[in-house]
């Protein structure tokens, strides 16, 4: 990504943006939206823009924004939807703008804090779908990806919950949170039973140790079942 004002100190505005555009008119840049170029790429068939993804990469890695899928994309993405969005439409935390890439046009809209939060990873990629997807149709697709995503996604998703809107934060307490919960505290559980079975272990070894020590049998509850 080329940025007109990161040139400012070779020369005045005029004259970079006047160079910029004799470099666009050459076509050796590509003018994706005002201020900001790429570099076009040279294929079989002639010189084409780069991919949206790049695109995207260098925006973030020139301005420090971050930029997300939009919910349609997620939901596709995902395989809660078979719709695929027509229009490439993504969230960022910068201003909202169209980039143009050839024939096609990339949609950059002001996304809210909630639709940032968790950037890329699958957990903000499920907050973004389930908000795409709306109430009617979220608790089905809840249940539908309970089981496809790690563990530690879901305690991220219920961790955003307080900067959710409210309908969307009630449906992953009552549908991810409280079955998160449940499943530590039976993990919680078979953990005290292997510490029991651990101190029977140990009794049971000290009085086996015990007894070679000693004319004493050896006698430990569970094992010595109905005596002589």
């Amino acid at each position: 990504m080329i940025v007109a004002k990161d040139f400012l100190h070779l020369g005045s505005s005029a004259s970079i943006n006047k160079t910029l555009s004799r470099l666009t008119q050459e076509g050796k840049l590509l003018r994706v939206s005002r201020g900001a170029y790429v570099r076009p790429h040279e294929g079989r068939f002639g010189m084409r823009p780069p991919s949206t993804e790049s695109v995207l990469q260098g925006i973030e890695a020139s301005s420090g924004e971050t930029v997300v899928a939009h919910g349609a994309a997620e939901a596709n993405a995902l395989g809660l939807t078979t719709q695929v969005p027509i229009r490439e439409v993504f969230f960022t935390s910068g201003p909202s703008r169209t980039l143009h890439l050839g024939s096609r046009c990339v949609e950059l809209k002001h996304g809210s804090r909630w639709q940032l939060l968790l950037g890329t990873r699958p957990a903000g990629q499920v907050i973004r779908a389930l908000s795409w997807l709306g109430p009617e149709a979220a608790p089905a697709a809840l249940e539908q990806l309970h089981s496809r995503l790690p563990e530690a996604e879901w305690k991220a998703v219920c961790g955003a919950r307080d900067a959710l809107p409210s309908w969307l934060a009630q449906l992953i307490s009552i549908g991810v949170c409280r079955l998160s919960d449940e499943a530590e505290k039976r993990t919680r559980e078979g953990l005290a039973d292997v510490d029991a079975g651990r101190v029977v272990d140990q009794q049971m070894v000290e009085a086996w140790a015990a007894s070679l020590s000693s004319d004493v049998p050896l006698s430990v509850p569970g094992l010595n079942q109905g005596g002589e």
